[in-house]
This record gives structure tokens, sequence and C-alpha cells, in this order.
């Protein structure tokens, strides 16, 4: 069976999920790519034409009557609804391809669970730079260090490969441990730490402090970090055989580096 490398976009990071699409098919011509997503089919005009990219558009899900009205929380609770269509989606595929990676955007961290118990390897998609994945990976151990909220604790937090950060300038929806965004941000920090690797929006020589704290493991204390490799593009889609790999590149998002 051919090759194929399966991205699973959220409608809100579903632009540079198509940017790097671009880029795998244009480092690695001989796999395809089918990108997954909920939102529209016109929102992948960008790729027509590119015989080597397809994008499916799953089955929309009945959304319940009480769903929240919190746009973050609705974020990570759409994708989840999908599961059940996402897993009729990926046993398709792999009846007529050999899925080298499965690589979801982390509002898609509901993903997860379906995709490891298929025994896909499976790559987060981080937009936010190699900053915010310190930071993120770093959050569990944020969650034990600290007894009071983070919105409550109105003091700098030394996270590894950072300047000190303050508290308030986490998200918001990271302040409150009892509220669902809180738990939706906690459980994708604890998934990204046991996942196959990372494709993050970063720059060694704008990030190179946090490129070194994600290599020696400094925001993953108690467990091994996916691996980072800068330049990783020869490795992508690797064997499929635990093989982490890091992508640096900026596919559609404009940051500020952190050196």
């Amino acid at each position: 069976m051919a090759d194929t490398i399966i991205l699973y976009a959220s409608a809100e990071h579903l632009n540079s999920m198509l940017i790097l699409a671009n880029f795998i098919t244009k480092h690695h011509p001989s796999i395809s790519v089918t990108i997954l997503s909920t939102a529209p089919d016109s929102a992948a005009a960008s790729i027509s034409g590119v015989t080597s990219i397809t994008y499916h558009r799953l089955t929309a899900a009945t959304l319940p009557p009480n769903l929240t009205k919190n746009p973050i929380e609705l974020f990570f609770e759409i994708p989840r609804l999908h599961n059940p269509n996402l897993r009729q989606a990926l046993e398709e595929i792999s009846q007529k391809s050999n899925i080298r990676a499965f690589v979801i955007d982390f509002f898609c961290n509901s993903a997860f669970e379906v995709s490891t118990s298929m025994n896909i390897p499976t790559y987060f998609y981080i937009s936010s730079g190699a900053f915010g994945l310190c930071a993120f990976l770093y959050f569990p151990t944020i969650d034990e260090m600290i007894v009071e909220d983070v919105g409550d604790f109105n003091d700098f937090l030394e996270v590894p490969g950072c300047p000190p950060v303050h508290s308030l300038d986490f998200p918001k929806g990271m302040f409150f441990r009892n509220s669902n965004t809180y738990k939706h941000f906690l459980c994708t920090a604890k998934n990204i730490r046991k996942s196959t690797g990372i494709v993050v929006n970063a720059f060694d020589a704008l990030e190179f402090r946090a490129k070194e704290a994600l290599t020696n493991n400094l925001c993953n204390p108690d467990a091994k970090t996916p691996p980072a490799e800068s330049g990783g593009d020869e490795d992508f889609g690797g064997d499929g055989g635990g093989e982490g790999w890091f992508v640096g590149g900026c596919f559609g998002k404009v940051y500020k580096g952190c050196g």
C-alpha cells in the first residue's frame, strides 16, 4: 500500500495545516497527504489542483442542546464530538494506505485516544512557537507545583527555556483548575508528553533557549519528552517506530521569538 500522512486540523488552524501539507509534499513528493477537518470544503480551496493532497471533511456531528458557549472550550469540544466520525475516516484510509503519521492540531487533542488506540503514530502540531511549547509542556508540572490557581498566583513562574513568565500572562483558560478549559489544556499537555513527536512553528536562531530546553528534556522532568530535532523534514513521517521529529518553520503565523 502507498504511504500517507494524515493531518487533522480544527477550523481555527486549518490554514497553517494547509501550508504544512504543501511543505510535506514539496520535500516528500512520494508521500500523499490527507487533511481531515470539520471545516467546509471551501476552506481548502488553496490546495485545489495539488494531486498529492486530499481534503476530507468529516461528517458533521450532532451537537447537544446544552453545548458550551465558551469559545475556547468549544475549540476542544467540537473535535471531541467528531471522534466517532474520525475513527471511521481513519479506518477507511488505513484499508487503502499505510498511515505513516497522524498529525493533530492541539485543539484536536481528543483525537489522541482514537489514533493511539489504533496504533497510529501520533504527532501534535503546535502553532505558537517553541516558547509556547515549553510553557505548554511544563504546564502539568506547574499544576502540581503551585497550590492556588494560576490566575490567583500573581507572581512570576520559572519555565525552562523561557524568561520568567508572570502567571497572569498565561492564557486565561489556564487560570482556574476547576474550569473545563483548564482541564482541556492540562489533558492536552499530558498527551503531548506521550506523543510520538511534535511539529512546531519555530526558528532555532530566534528561540534557541527554548529549543535547548526541549532537547534536554527540561520541560518534562517526569518522563522523556518526544524527541526534538531541528530541520527534521528529512525524517518527516519516519518509520513509525517511535523516533520523534521536530520541524522548524513558520506555517502561516507571525510571532516573537524567544532567544
